[in-house]
């Protein structure tokens, strides 16, 4: 269950407690779903901080429409942080990609682009998620790290870079 429907279902509960009346029960009701809603209050709120921040506007658009002729476009292997917050490490993740798209890369991000396909959370999809990923890797010229962890499937990447050769940048944010 995502935080939207987490979102729904405590806005029907609500609901539901407080056409019950005042009664005590009700009331416990209606304590237990302000409870939940403070659990997930946090998440939107940082959820839509990322959004904010990792916008598309027209502008950041406009940037990607720049061509970069004559210049051979690199493929560059991003790593960053997936597991945790994963609707804003996407967010951010699609922010570093735009980056260097509008610099004239072509970024390779496993985790974005089988975001909506495979369920991390499936132990059997997510290691046919980090097959496919490292073998897209194979093929970058650089692999960029963002973030200010590095995650064990991170990790794999880079030491699996480092190994076949392949530059390994620290990126900033």
């Amino acid at each position: 269950m995502d935080l939207l429907d987490q979102i729904e279902n405590s806005l029907d509960a609500y609901k539901h407690a407080r056409g019950l009346g005042n009664d005590r029960s009700a009331f416990a009701q209606r304590l237990h779903i302000e409870q939940n809603c403070v659990s997930w209050m946090r998440d939107l709120v940082a959820e839509c901080r990322a959004y904010r921040k990792f916008s598309m506007t027209a502008d950041t658009v406009a940037t990607l429409v720049k061509t970069h002729e004559g210049k051979p476009l690199k493929l560059i292997y991003m790593c960053s942080p997936y597991k945790g917050n994963k609707k804003a490490n996407i967010a951010a993740a699609r922010q570093y990609c735009f980056n260097a798209i509008a610099n004239g890369y072509i970024p390779i991000a496993p985790h974005v682009m089988f975001y909506d396909i495979l369920d991390d959370d499936d132990p059997g999809q997510r290691a046919v998620g980090m097959k496919m990923g490292i073998e897209l890797l194979r093929f970058c010229s650089e692999v960029w790290v963002f973030g200010s962890r590095i995650s064990d499937g991170m990790l794999k990447e880079i030491v699996l870079a480092q190994t076949l050769k392949i530059p390994v940048r620290r990126m900033d944010e």
